[in-house]
């Protein structure tokens, strides 16, 4: 029998498909609702963005959700409730999260902030446009090597100072989910990162410029200058044909696995530039933005084991795939529970927010510290700056995501998990000064996309993935054991050719353009792979794509 659900009205299933939920009081905060950017200029960003990232994995439909719309995977759509008298607003208010993905400046906007006294230009902030393309290219020319084969970003050259002789080591730190947004809610949290902000410099108008806004590809972009259309990720997850199923980026026939990856990173082209005499190193609690960044250890070209590690959320321990890359033993023993029970003093709240297992604590200061310590004891432990081959080292904060997508960016348990991250940047900013020397390092400091405003603030909508494919579904494929719609994302949506006739096909284009969800329509644009594919041969004669 089929759901009831989707037997209603278009705006009472768009209701239970996961809309706004009531707040719990009717005042507002009083922080400014983020921009969305220029509506003007969205759709060509967009397309531009699509052209850019299109590859054999890539979904048959793009969808361009209007500002503040949002589809968001079931996992991150819990009722919760969170706070926010630091921006003004309730005390109190529940709602559904958020995330982020779509090509809206709030999703896009992001900090790219080089730092490094005596290299870099200090109190510089230019206006010219940056990417996290530039950055593995701009510190290839620090290094004197060239950049890795896919790298499309240019050198970032305003920021440079001259230097006879390349920097010791170079640090790269990315806040996850920390786009422009995030610090403009929480002007007072970050002292340390506004230190490399305003010692270095800060490129104002850096954003993401692929698609989507997500954490795999954002880092990707940061670690190999590459966009989707060459280093084959995509999306976080997107459908495998011959699997026949939804399929997650760094899984092949094993987890944790590089593979999908097809462009090398810096770190795969510099390691084996150098016989492996130079470090690479690299941790996130995600697996996919640590071995995006640090690349795929002795997988590429005969390298040895690369430094690269990510946090177990069964465990509450560091991890990492033996088969590529190796986790010394001195990182072994955290374990987030320790740090959990500090941090709550026994009672496993924090903030009136359960973080009593290893999945949870992530939304909670106490993983960024216990980070901070591995990294700091890394830096301590292992030779960067030692000789003339200069060191990498990719850290990635992601405890500021797993907060703004619970609680929302604006939320003051956002705050706090952006405040303790900013802590440990100064530690590690500190232990590598220390280590290498002043006037030896490089430092890039980054976010791999931003974040969208919650609906209950903007008057937004949010549709949850599964309920729209069961809606679509039940309308274009009716047989359940035969799905027209495979998968979905906020911007790409695959199909099985098998179920979907042209015509048919047509209907659901029809279809998604026309959907409303509270009387307004829900996406702005709604496109074909062949739209997508035109755009991007016109751009490849431009000379715009190569």
């Amino acid at each position: 029998m089929p759901n009831m659900r989707i037997l209603l009205t278009l705006s009472l299933a768009a209701t239970l498909l996961g809309t706004a939920a009531s707040p719990r009081t009717a005042s507002q905060p009083s922080l400014s609702i983020e921009p969305a950017g220029a509506a003007s200029a969205i759709e060509a960003d967009f397309l531009t963005a699509a052209a850019r990232s299109r590859h054999g994995r890539s979904g048959d439909i793009y969808t361009l959700p209007q500002a503040y719309n949002y589809v968001v995977e079931r996992d991150y759509a819990n009722l919760v409730t969170s706070h926010f008298a630091g921006i003004g607003g309730p005390a109190v208010r529940e709602h559904r999260g958020t995330t982020h993905g779509t090509a809206w400046a709030y999703d896009t906007r992001i900090p790219i902030v080089l730092y490094g006294p005596g290299r870099i230009r200090s109190h510089f902030r230019p206006t010219e446009p940056a990417t996290q393309q530039d950055l593995p290219a701009t510190f290839a020319h620090l290094m004197q090597t060239t950049p890795p084969r896919d790298s499309r970003g240019r050198i970032l050259r305003s920021a440079l100072l001259p230097a006879a002789s390349p920097p010791k080591a170079l640090l790269t730190l990315v806040l996850d989910q920390a786009g422009r947004n995030l610090y403009r809610a929480h002007p007072d949290a970050y002292p340390n990162i506004r230190r490399l902000m305003d010692g270095g410099t800060d490129y104002q108008a850096g954003r993401v410029t692929h698609l989507e806004s997500e954490t795999a590809l954002g880092h990707i972009a940061i670690g190999t200058g590459a966009y989707p259309d060459r280093s084959g990720v995509t999306s976080n997850f997107f459908y495998h044909g011959g699997h026949g199923a939804k399929t997650y980026a760094f899984t092949v026939s094993e987890p944790h696995s590089p593979l999908f990856l097809e462009s090398p990173t810096l770190g795969d082209h510099w390691s084996h530039q150098t016989a492996g005499q130079a470090i690479v190193a690299s941790y996130c609690y995600s697996d996919r933005a640590a071995m995006g960044m640090g690349g795929h250890g002795s997988y590429f070209a005969g390298n040895p084991p690369s430094l690269v590690w990510y946090y177990d959320n069964q465990s509450g321990k560091f991890a990492t795939n033996g088969a590529y890359y190796r986790l010394p033993p001195y990182l072994t023993g955290y374990d987030t529970a320790t740090y959990a029970t500090k941090l709550t003093a026994g009672t496993g709240l924090w903030m009136d927010q359960k973080i009593g297992n290893p999945a949870d604590v992530i939304t909670s200061p106490a993983l960024t510290t216990m980070e901070g310590d591995a990294v700091v004891r890394l830096i301590q432990q292992e030779a960067f700056g030692a000789d003339a081959v200069p060191d990498l080292l990719y850290v990635t904060l992601k405890g500021t995501d797993a907060a703004s997508h619970r609680y929302g960016y604006e939320s003051d348990e956002a705050a706090a998990v952006l405040h303790e991250a900013d802590t440990q940047v100064g530690r590690i900013v500190d232990a590598f000064a220390a280590k290498v020397g002043a006037g030896n390092f490089v430092v890039a400091l980054s976010a791999d996309h931003g974040g969208t405003p919650l609906p209950e603030r903007t008057g937004g909508k949010r549709l949850i993935d599964d309920d729209l494919m069961e809606m679509l579904n039940h309308r274009f494929a009716p047989n359940p054991k035969s799905p027209a719609v495979v998968y979905l994302t906020n911007c790409q949506i695959w199909l099985d050719p098998n179920v979907l006739t042209p015509k048919k096909q047509a209907g659901l284009l029809q279809f998604l353009r026309q959907l409303k969800v509270g009387g307004k329509p829900f996406y702005r644009l709604v496109l074909d792979a062949q739209t997508i594919e035109a755009k991007r041969a016109a751009l490849i004669r431009q000379g715009l794509i190569y």
